[in-house]
C-alpha cells in the first residue's frame, strides 16, 4: 500500500535535521544502501521498482524470558544489513493450508527466538527515502499488527509501510504473583508483555517514521482478529496519541475477549507449571520455568490453548487507566478522541472456525453450559435465538453452534461498537467472499481470516478469477483510502442516531457494494436483530465481573494451521 501511497503531509521533522542519501550499493544489485537522518546507515532491498524495504529492524530489546522489552533507539549493536527475513516469537510453526500453502518466497520452517523477535519491516517508496529534508512532503504511514489468538503469527505481508512482531502466548502474556513480584523487583509493570512490546513498536514509528519519508501525526493501525484487539486495547491505554485512524477487522474488546482478572492469570500460571512437571511449592519453580527450553514451552502454551485457556491482557492500571470490563469498553472506546476514524467490520461466516469445538458439543451440554452462565430463562433465550431444540438435526445444530460461538466472539461485539461510536467517523464493513482455495475444510466458506488471502493483494496471482482479483485490487485502495484521510464509503450511522446502518459489503457475486442494513438483512440474510437480541441476553442474565468466556469452552480453532 505504501507504493500506493501518493498524498503529502505537513513534515514533523525539526530543522536541523540532516537529508538523508539513497544510493544503490552496486549496479543491478537488488541491495541499496540509504542513510536514515537519526538511524544512520542502512541497507535495505529494491523490493519492488519503486519501493525500498528494510526486514528484521530491532525496534527493542528483551532483556529476559518474562520481562518488559526496552525500546530500541540505537542500531550501532546490528550490522546494518536489514535485507532478510528475521525471527518470530518462538510459537508452533502452523502452516496456511486454508490459504492454499506457502507463497513462494516464504520462509520455512519459521525462524524463531525470543530475544530476538521485535523486529519491524518497513516498506516506503524510494522517493520519499530522497526527499526527507525539513519541509519536505510526509506520507500517511499504514501499520499492521497481526493476528493469531495471542499465540501464533507474523509479519511478511509485503505491502504495509510498517509491520512489526510482538512476543505470543505464554512469552506475551503470562502472569503470576511470582512473576508480579519479579517484575517490581525490577521496577517494571507486571504482565502484559505482548502489549508492551506493541506500544514499543508504535513508539518506535512515531520516533523514525519521519526519516523514511512518512508523516508521524498521520499514522493508521490495521491489525486482524488478535491485532484488532490489540489495536482496541492501546485506544483505552495509559499512553494516548500513537496513530490517528485504527482499522478493526475481526476483532474487539469484548465479554469473550476482555481485559482477564488476576485471578484468571494466577490459575494459568499454575496449570503452565503443572504441565511442565514443576512443583508450584518449588521456591526455584520461577527460575526452573525460565529455564525450561522455548520449544517446550510452545508445546505446553499450545496444550493449553488448545484445553480451553484463552490467552488474555491483564486488567491492571499500568496498562490500562480505567480497568476495562465488557460493560465500559464501549463508554472508554468513545472517550478516545485523539483517534480521527474508526473502520471495523468482520467476515460473513466468523464462526466457521469453530467446527471441531461445534463437532464435539451436544445441544444437552450448550445447553446445560448456558444456564449454568446466564440461569434458565436467559439461556433458553439463547437457544431459541438460534433455533436449537433438544431435537435438532445433528447436522443443523453443528452449523448454529458455530453461528452462535462465531457471533458472541466477533459479529455482537462489533454490531455494538460500531452502534455507540458517536465522537468518531466510523466505516463499517462486512467480507463475505468464500474461500477460493480447493483442499481444506474451509474452501467455500468466508471465514474468520479469509479476507487477509484480500487486502494485500499478496494473493493476487492464486486466485482463481479475475472476479476475485478485482476484488483483491479494490480491497487494498479501499483500505489504502481511508489510511489516506479519505472518506473510502459512506459513514456509518446508527438506527438511534437517525442512520440507515450503510455497511460496505463484499460478496463473491457482486464484488463491492454499499448495502443499508435492510438491504443487506434482505439480500444476505445477515442477522442484525439477532445480534441486538444476543447483547440484551447477555447483559440481562451475565452480570458485570469478568466471567471465563463460556466456562472455558472455547479454546484452539479449526487445527488447520490458522486459528483466531
Amino acid at each position: 500500500m505504501a507504493a500506493k501511497t501518493t498524498r503529502g503531509f505537513p513534515s514533523h521533522e525539526h530543522e536541523d535535521t540532516p537529508k538523508a542519501s539513497l544510493s544503490d550499493i552496486s549496479s543491478g544489485s537488488r541491495t541499496l544502501a540509504f542513510v536514515h537522518s537519526k538511524l544512520g546507515r542502512l541497507e535495505g532491498l529494491h523490493f519492488l521498482p519503486t519501493v525500498a524495504q528494510f526486514r528484521a529492524i530491532p525496534f527493542a530489546t528483551v532483556p529476559g524470558r518474562f520481562r518488559q522489552s526496552v525500546l530500541l533507539t540505537d542500531l550501532s549493536s546490528t550490522d546494518r544489513k536489514f535485507t532478510q527475513t528475521g525471527y518470530a516469537c518462538p510459537q508452533q510453526d502452523e502452516s496456511d493450508a486454508p490459504g492454499g500453502g506457502p507463497l513462494s518466497g516464504d520462509v520455512r520452517p519459521i525462524l524463531m527466538d525470543e530475544h530476538k523477535c521485535l523486529i519491524v519491516q518497513v516498506s516506503a517508496p524510494t522517493e520519499a527515502l530522497s526527499n526527507t529534508a525539513p519541509g519536505a512532503p510526509k506520507l500517511p504511514v499504514l501499520v499492521y499488527i497481526h493476528g493469531g489468538g495471542f499465540h501464533s503469527g507474523k509479519t511478511d505481508q509485503q505491502h504495509s509501510t510498517f509491520a512489526f512482531r510482538y512476543r505470543l502466548g505464554a512469552l506475551g502474556f503470562l502472569t503470576s504473583a511470582d512473576l508480579s513480584a519479579d517484575a517490581a523487583s525490577h521496577n517494571e509493570p507486571p504482565g502484559n508483555f505482548a502489549l508492551f512490546d506493541q506500544r514499543n513498536g508504535l513508539l518506535w514509528v512515531q520516533r523514525f517514521i519521519s526519516g523514511f519519508g512518512g508523516d508521524p501525526g498521520n499514522v493508521t493501525v490495521m491489525g486482524e482478529s488478535a491485532g484488532s484487539v490489540s489495536i482496541h486495547t492501546h485506544m483505552i491505554s495509559t499512553t494516548p496519541s500513537l496513530f490517528k485512524r485504527a482499522a478493526l477487522m475481526s476483532g474487539s474488546l469484548s465479554p469473550m475477549l476482555s481485559a482477564a482478572p488476576f485471578d484468571h492469570h494466577e490459575k494459568t500460571y499454575q496449570t503452565l507449571l503443572a504441565t511442565l512437571s514443576i512443583s508450584s511449592t518449588d521456591p526455584n519453580r520461577l527460575a526452573k520455568l525460565r529455564a525450561v527450553p522455548a520449544a517446550e514451552l510452545v508445546t505446553a502454551s499450545t496444550e493449553l490453548r488448545d484445553s480451553g485457556t484463552a490467552w488474555l491482557p491483564l486488567a491492571h492500571e499500568s496498562f490500562f487507566p480505567v480497568l476495562p470490563t465488557w460493560r465500559n469498553i464501549s463508554e472508554l472506546t468513545t472517550r478516545c478522541d485523539w483517534v480521527e476514524s474508526i473502520m471495523i467490520g468482520t467476515t460473513g461466516f466468523e464462526g466457521y472456525m469453530f467446527l471441531p469445538l461445534a463437532s464435539a458439543i451436544t445441544p444437552s451440554s450448550l445447553s446445560a453450559l448456558l444456564t449454568r452462565q446466564f440461569g434458565p430463562l436467559n439461556a433458553a433465550k439463547l437457544l431459541a435465538a438460534y433455533d436449537i431444540t433438544p431435537d435438532i438435526d445433528a447436522n443443523l445444530f453443528i452449523t448454529r453452534a458455530m453461528e452462535f460461538v462465531g457471533e458472541l466472539i466477533f459479529d455482537v461485539p462489533t454490531h455494538h461498537l460500531a452502534r455507540h461510536l458517536p465522537h468518531h467517523r466510523t466505516h463499517r464493513y462486512v467480507f463475505d467472499v468464500p474461500n477460493p482455495f480447493p483442499g481444506t475444510a474451509f474452501h467455500g466458506t468466508a471465514h474468520h481470516w479469509v479476507d487477509m488471502y484480500s487486502v494485500f493483494a499478496t494473493f493476487l496471482a492464486r486466485l482463481p478469477t479475475t472476479r476475485l482479483r478485482n476484488i483483491s485490487t479494490h480491497h487494498a485502495r479501499l483500505w489504502t483510502a481511508f489510511a489516506n484521510g479519505e472518506e473510502p464509503w459512506t459513514a456509518y450511522v446508527s438506527r438511534e442516531r437517525g442512520g440507515e446502518e450503510v455497511v460496505m459489503v463484499a460478496s463473491g457475486e457482486a464484488g463491492w457494494v454499499e448495502r443499508t442494513r435492510g438491504a443487506d438483512e434482505e439480500v444476505a440474510g445477515r442477522r442484525y436483530a439477532r445480534w441486538e437480541a444476543v447483547r440484551g441476553v447477555w447483559e440481562a442474565g451475565w452480570g458485570s465481573g469478568w466471567v471465563e468466556p463460556l466456562g472455558g469452552l472455547v479454546g484452539g480453532g479449526s487445527g488447520e494451521g490458522r486459528v483466531y
